[in-house]
């Protein structure tokens, strides 16, 4: 979900873990500094194996064995791998040929946001890069079936499949309208890439303008008893 390094997931710690006004998200520290991502697609596991854990703000997300306070070593996230590829590849599922790694996660981040129209400037925001870094250009490369999805896009062959008007919340579990991108009972941003948005735009000269007239719109309407009542913006 947040296409971190290995490393930096391994040491992330609960005290890293929270949740702002855009949602749930994780603190990481890489090799060009700190950044933080929100989570999405991962939030149905996430938050009960989070709620599992020690409320000791040092515990590891994913705490060693022994009963120490570090996190698990390098090499168990690729032995996990190794076993799951294998009882799929015993399944049928995957081809012999199939591989999984730990990093492969981070690829697939990658081109799953390339698909999402990204630019490379966020790109490397989100996944740890240098500003200028031209990683974005090898990470998450196409396949054979983005470029064909393209294609019948472009030529309009591609079979629309009828939307849903509503989607569940990540977090909430509360049925909302697709057009949304805050979910209005908890606040949770439905996509990851809304939260990162809001939080690139917060402190742009428009931003601050756009709030600095919605206060006064609403210093007005509260001067109007009529219409403070009606809207529930009585002062308290």
């Amino acid at each position: 979900d947040t296409g971190a390094r290995k490393g930096e997931a391994l040491h992330i710690q609960l005290k890293h873990v929270g949740r702002d006004e855009y949602g749930n998200y994780v603190e990481l520290n890489g090799k060009t500094g700190y950044r933080k991502n929100w989570l999405h697609d991962s939030l149905a596991w996430y938050l009960p194996y989070v709620n599992g854990l020690s409320a000791d703000p040092e515990t590891y997300l994913f705490p060693a064995r022994s009963g120490t306070k570090g996190h698990i070593e390098l090499g168990v996230p690729n032995a996990w791998c190794r076993r799951i590829v294998k009882n799929l590849k015993a399944k049928g599922i995957l081809q012999p040929t199939d591989k999984l790694t730990p990093h492969g996660f981070r690829h697939s981040k990658a081109r799953s946001l390339k698909n999402q129209n990204w630019s490379d400037d966020r790109l490397n925001l989100w996944l740890g890069w240098s500003a200028g870094s031209s990683m974005a250009t090898h990470y998450g490369q196409a396949r054979e079936e983005d470029v064909v999805n393209s294609f019948l896009e472009m030529t309009g062959q591609k079979k629309i499949d009828k939307e849903d008007t509503h989607v569940l919340c990540p977090a909430c579990n509360t049925s909302q309208s697709t057009l949304i991108k805050f979910c209005p009972s908890c606040g949770h941003a439905m996509k990851p890439e809304y939260a990162f948005e809001q939080n690139s735009k917060k402190d742009t000269v428009e931003y601050i303008a756009e709030m600095q007239q919605a206060r006064e719109i609403l210093k007005t309407l509260r001067s109007l008893p009529h219409l403070a009542k009606e809207l529930g913006l009585e002062a308290t």
